[in-house]
């Protein structure tokens, strides 16, 4: 099945408990007075207030407008290909990849994990699952996964608190906003005067297509990846096929997956906004 994103190891499923008590790192200099030059920096202007960037002086000024014309022009070349997604020059687009990943990519993969999965036996599966139609990474992926299992369970959607996981939750590895581990999920089982309340989880086997599938069939699921790519970090819109990478650096969680045109595809809920 080909992936919108790159899902090479550790997957976690909840388990509900039934009382609910409630580019390189400095970019090349560009002596460009063309129009073109003009109708860039008339664009990057437009962007700055798009996102609300603001610098520090003139200096910085012009080193991050070199990032966001070389990124500009990747992008235009990417997209001029026929690939099945889109760039776009997002709020990342001033970030060199090395900075993204370092401001960004702050997930801390444990290297050992005892594997269990509670779907090991599964009949067949629905061709396509949905359950955003039924209701710091590592932290937001806890808690969206936390939510659409007790909105499929309750019928209820009940916002949840990724803060008190970045500022409670400091055992185990966890280093807030500096990454954290999906141990947090223990955290959460022993939480007490809680909204929501889940008894435990279980990870499931690392590059197995089929006992993920199996598992987002019955419940949404949150996993590690590698988002470190070039193309990811401007990532716009539509099925992400880009180039896998073992490097497990970001939480996200699975809600669902498909078929298109032919195409297979995971549904996956991020947490940095749509923009």
């Amino acid at each position: 099945m080909k992936t919108t994103i790159t899902l090479v190891a550790i997957i976690n499923l909840l388990v509900l408990c039934n009382l609910w008590i409630t580019a390189s790192a400095c970019p090349a200099k560009h002596n460009d007075n063309s129009s073109d030059s003009e109708v860039m920096r008339m664009r990057y202007e437009s962007w700055l207030k798009k996102y609300g960037q603001k610098y520090r002086n003139k200096d910085e000024w012009e080193f991050r407008f070199e990032i966001y014309r070389a990124n500009v022009q990747f992008i235009e070349v990417y997209n001029s290909q026929n690939y099945s997604y889109k760039l776009m020059d997002n709020k990342f687009v001033d970030l060199t990849n090395e900075e993204f990943r370092r401001m960004y990519l702050v997930y801390q993969p444990r290297s050992h994990l005892q594997t269990r999965f509670m779907y090991q036996k599964h009949g067949d599966l629905p061709k396509r699952i949905d359950w955003r139609t039924r209701g710091s990474c590592w932290s937001f992926s806890a808690v969206a996964t936390v939510e659409d299992i007790n909105k499929i369970k309750t019928g209820k959607l009940v916002s949840l608190s990724e803060q008190q996981l970045i500022d409670c939750d400091n055992r185990n590895g966890n280093e807030g906003c500096n990454g954290g581990h999906m141990e947090t999920f223990t955290f959460i089982t022993k939480l007490r005067n809680h909204a929501v309340a889940i008894c435990g989880y279980e990870n499931l086997p690392a590059h197995n297509e089929n006992m993920l599938k199996a598992a987002v069939a019955h419940q949404p699921a949150s996993v590690a990846t590698d988002a470190g790519g070039y193309a990811f970090q401007l990532y716009s819109k539509g099925t992400f096929s880009g180039s896998c990478g073992k490097d497990l650096n970001h939480r996200m969680t699975i809600v669902g997956y498909g078929e298109e045109n032919g195409e297979k595809y995971w549904l996956v809920k991020n947490s940095w906004a749509n923009d």
